[in-house]
């Protein structure tokens, strides 16, 4: 799961998380793994035997923060850690549902405008 916060005030965030898992009763075997921007967590379990590990991402928030403009169908990105992106963007489907950004469409928060 990732997507992007817009503010109307010119500032982004991007966010990204999720994870699995599996169980499998017949041998008493389950394991799971999430992650997210900060970084991950593993687990693994059997009978006798259970084991797991984390690690932390190496991005900061200013690897993935900044503000934005908009000009036309481009979208200027300007990362507080220095870097500038510049992107297609646009909106799409039904009542503008959708937004364009980095090569996928997004479904706009209903809940925010």
């Amino acid at each position: 799961f990732w997507g992007v916060t817009l503010s109307p005030d010119g500032r982004f965030v991007k966010y990204r998380r999720g994870g699995h898992g599996a169980t499998n009763p017949a041998a008493e075997v389950s394991a799971g793994a999430v992650y997210d921007d900060e970084g991950s967590s593993s687990t693994v379990s059997a009978p006798n035997v259970g084991g797991g590990s984390t690690s932390k991402s190496n991005k900061t928030m200013a690897d993935r923060s900044g503000t934005y403009t908009l000009k036309g169908y481009t979208m200027e990105l300007r990362y507080c850690n220095g870097q500038v992106a510049r992107l297609p963007f646009f909106l799409s489907g039904n009542d503008n549902r959708y937004i364009w950004f980095e090569g996928s469409h997004l479904m706009r928060d209903e809940g925010k405008k």
